[in-house]
């Protein structure tokens, strides 16, 4: 019999090697096709839901890059918040803000009218902190003007000389717009010295307004300057937003 199978092999032209090699292959596919098992590769995030392979990527689930998550159906869970709160450098008067609770429904600059009779190139910032909420002086000064004016309603104006360097100073000019009616104290008036922080009145809704606000501008050696960035106390960076407070 061994004798028939060499002269078979001599025949077709293969050497004993070739057969070796060739039965050392293949016998195991044939004697045990069932008995692959499928390794999971070790180490990757794949791999712990059941997806590695042999060769699994830590960077690839089901084919898939992390790169390419982007697109319809997939959606990032992430609770990942970061909030920035430095001091705001630029407030070099050490002024305080007109309000606590600096909520802002109209910033500086131009925009859509909100009304008959508002201004779409608007000097100064609406704050929305609540009808009735005190408004203080955002610097010691004299108070300048006082009164009732058609756009303004119940309003003040605050001159505050502010020095910039040993020899220089600016003239700043802060007007509280809207106040309510009667909150003005009795000792605010035209000529009155008033600190930092002391109560001017509260937050109305007399002259043109379109609800309860306080309209202030800043006004810097005669020029309307947005005020936010010169009389917050910080700067916060949250969700690629700057907010000032």
């Amino acid at each position: 019999m061994v004798l028939g199978v060499r002269k078979a092999f001599q025949r077709s032209g293969m050497t004993l090697p070739y057969v070796l090699i060739s039965a050392y292959v293949f016998t195991p596919m044939v004697l045990m096709p069932d008995s692959v098992e499928r390794l999971a590769g070790s180490g990757s995030s794949a791999s712990e839901v059941g997806q590695g392979g042999q060769a699994a990527d830590p960077l690839q689930l089901d084919g898939i890059s992390v790169l390419d998550m982007t697109g319809p159906g997939f959606h990032n869970s992430s609770r990942f918040e970061q909030e920035i709160d430095r001091p705001n450098y630029f407030n070099y008067a050490q002024a305080v803000l007109p309000v606590d609770n600096p909520l802002i429904s109209s910033h500086f600059g131009w925009r859509v009218a909100p009304c008959a009779g508002c201004s779409s190139n608007h000097k100064g910032v609406d704050f929305v902190p609540g009808a009735g909420k005190p408004v203080k002086a955002i610097l010691g000064g004299i108070v300048a003007e006082a009164g009732y004016a058609r756009s303004y309603g119940n309003w003040i104006k605050i001159e505050h000389i502010v020095p910039v360097t040993e020899d220089k100073a600016e003239r700043w000019e802060s007007i509280y717009a809207h106040l309510q009616h009667d909150s003005v104290p009795e000792n605010v008036t035209v000529g009155a010295v008033v600190g930092r922080g002391q109560v001017l009145g509260a937050v109305g809704s007399t002259g043109i307004s379109t609800g309860p606000h306080l309209h202030f501008e800043l006004h810097i050696d005669g020029v309307a300057t947005d005020p936010l960035p010169i009389i917050s106390k910080s700067q916060v960076v949250k969700d690629f937003e700057l907010v000032w407070r």
